[in-house]
């Protein structure tokens, strides 16, 4: 961004500082009667007593008094006020410049007529008096115009130290990277810029440079950031679309533990992807769309195979019940006849619930081991106990180790996946074991 100009406030006389004045300004008048300064002679011409002795005529009196007689007494009431009206114009103007309600020139302009209505007085008054009292006045503008030079000096080095500290703060904000803020707080400090009025314009255009200088360097590094930005944007936009391309292919997968891991690779690429503008919102919606619909399809599967499961467990319950009824055995015969036809109908009563599945399973075991151990007495039972022991440990084990593979794999852990098929492994070479050695000791 090219330097602009610095604006250009302009301060009016207003705008300085002004320190009101203590009381009067002139000295009080000395009180006198017109008439020892003036008189009117008998043909009604006014005259004024110069202060070297001589007189001046300063007007003609032609009004005369009720017997018609020349009325002279008004007449130097008349003058008189002229004169007086002069001295109340000075002290009004010597009132406002002390209250700083008016300027200097002001004052002066006012001494410069008050003097030239004492070169041809038309008024009897105090001339000597009227004088000094311009004079008086005169000074007073001298005062006050340099008593202003002095607060308006001490106003413009205020204005530029704050001219400076705004220049100084540009360049501390154009390393910034937090762009949005610093942007407006650069337009803030331009803002207040344009409010300080002016005085000197080289040094002012010399700090506006440092401020205009500091403040494209920013503009030229927030427009390359958002530049990049865009580019990140339109490059997570792409990769989003292939993966919502990717998961509509895997929504109607019925492979439940595989697509799920797939699922979760998706998750983790689209989160790697960054956002991607705008867009973002929709493209997630899409891809949860896609999502959703596999996860609700293989819910609805899992429920329908949660219920065929309870119904089995219901069944095998029943079966269980009818198998503990053949013991104690009163004829092996007709037992192993009842046990087989038990046998076939669990077979066909199907899966149950993981959670159940080694408590149902122990209740026809132990039935079977009865049946079929049936006339053995040469087994040693406490021997046998231990080794019983040992198998549902193990077994118990394995039930375990396999809910917490199938969990994994239909989450799409592979990781917990893994843990729990090495589990599984070591639990069932355990367990054939012993089930081996149960085995050996029924047999002996």
């Amino acid at each position: 961004m090219a330097d602009a100009p610095a604006p250009k406030p302009v301060m009016t006389p207003a705008q300085a500082p002004k320190k009101k004045s203590a009381a009067s300004p002139l000295s009080a008048p000395v009180p006198g009667a017109a008439s020892d300064f003036g008189y009117v002679a008998e043909d009604g011409a006014a005259f004024i007593k110069l202060p070297d002795g001589n007189e001046h005529q300063v007007g003609q009196w032609t009004k005369t008094d009720a017997d018609g007689k020349l009325d002279t007494k008004a007449a130097i009431e008349f003058f008189a006020n002229k004169y007086n009206a002069i001295v109340t114009e000075i002290d009004l103007a010597a009132a406002r410049l002390a209250d700083g309600k008016s300027e200097p020139k002001d004052a002066r302009a006012v001494a410069e007529k008050a003097r030239e209505a004492t070169i041809h007085p038309a008024f009897i008054g105090d001339l000597n008096a009227l004088v000094a009292r311009i004079g008086q006045l005169e000074v007073l503008a001298d005062v006050r115009e340099e008593v202003i030079s002095q607060e308006r000096s001490e106003f413009r080095e205020k204005i530029i130290k704050e001219r400076e500290e705004l220049a100084e703060k540009a360049e501390a904000l154009s390393g910034s990277e937090t762009y949005k803020k610093t942007a407006e707080e650069y337009q803030q400090l331009v803002d207040q810029w344009k409010t300080l009025p002016r005085f000197d314009r080289a040094r002012e255009d010399e700090l506006w440079k440092r401020i205009s200088k500091s403040r494209t360097s920013f503009d030229k590094r927030r427009r390359a950031y958002f530049a990049q930005l865009d580019v990140k944007r339109s490059e997570a936009k792409e990769t989003k679309e292939a993966l919502i391309k990717r998961a509509a292919l895997l929504s109607g997968s019925r492979d439940w533990g595989k697509t799920s891991g797939e699922f979760r690779k998706l998750m983790d690429q689209w989160k790697a992807a960054g956002r991607a503008g705008k867009a973002d919102d929709k493209l997630w919606e899409r891809f949860k769309a896609e999502q959703d619909k596999f996860f609700e399809a293989r819910k609805v599967v899992f429920a329908e195979r949660d219920q065929e499961e309870l119904e089995a467990l219901a069944v095998k319950e029943k079966l269980a019940d009818e198998a503990e009824a053949l013991l104690p055995i009163k004829n092996i015969g007709q037992a192993k006849a009842q046990l087989r036809a038990i046998q076939d109908k669990w077979e066909k009563a199907g899966r149950v619930p993981k959670k159940d599945l080694r408590r149902i399973d122990g209740r026809l075991e132990k039935v079977e081991k009865e049946i079929n151990g049936f006339g053995k007495s040469n087994v040693d039972p406490e021997k046998r106990g231990r080794a019983l022991d040992t198998v549902d440990q193990f077994q118990q084990a394995v039930d375990k180790y396999t809910r917490q593979l199938e969990r994994a794999e239909a989450e799409g852990n592979e990781k917990g996946a893994k843990d729990a098929k090495a589990a599984l492994e070591n639990a069932e070479t355990f367990l054939k074991a012993a089930k081996e050695n149960l085995a050996k000791i029924e047999s002996a």
